[in-house]
């Protein structure tokens, strides 16, 4: 594939500026982690990253790009970025903080807890929903969690990678337009 240095680096810059972003709320405050806005914002970084590659390849080509090579380069922009920075969260709950996956944990169950209380949820589900939290939450935070969830992410970039390839496509200018 003719772009994919322009896809490697901006998925490798995405991932970096990802996990950037969670390095910085991490120093600044543990319970951000959490917010939703916070991952709303993470989420936003992949897109942007992914309007950049495609916008490059088809400056590349001269301002043309079809929807394929198009699909292409977003795609692996999105997938580089999502494995990379499944294994910079790694290091950072292995090596860099280690405690981290559990203060996350806790958050997180008191949070879901708050959210359940808030909507009314039976208590005999909740406890069972809380239950079940408890003990899978935690696997999320290893490296085969990580890997995992970000096949299934790669789902959802799928879909978006397609959008992103229909806007910054470009067809050839016509001599009769």
């Amino acid at each position: 594939m003719k772009h994919l240095s322009l896809s490697l680096n901006h998925g490798v810059l995405a991932a970096l500026v990802n996990f950037g972003l969670v390095m910085a709320i991490y120093l600044i405050d543990i319970n951000l982690m959490v917010a939703w806005w916070f991952s709303l914002i993470a989420l936003m970084i992949v897109p942007v990253f992914m309007f950049m590659s495609g916008t490059a390849a088809r400056k590349a080509d001269g301002g043309v790009l079809s929807f394929g090579s198009g699909f292409q380069v977003v795609l692996i922009t999105a997938v580089v970025t999502q494995f990379l920075s499944a294994l910079l969260t790694w290091v950072l709950y292995t090596v860099i903080a280690p405690e981290l996956p559990g203060i996350l944990t806790d958050l997180v169950m008191e949070k879901t807890a708050g959210v359940m209380e808030t909507f009314g949820v039976p208590a005999e589900i909740a406890k069972t929903q809380m239950e079940e939290l408890e003990t899978t939450l935690p696997e999320s935070y290893k490296l085969s969690g990580l890997m995992k969830n970000s096949g299934y992410g790669l789902l959802m970039w799928a879909v978006v990678s397609l959008i992103v390839a229909a806007i910054v496509k470009r067809k050839p200018q016509s001599d009769f337009a």
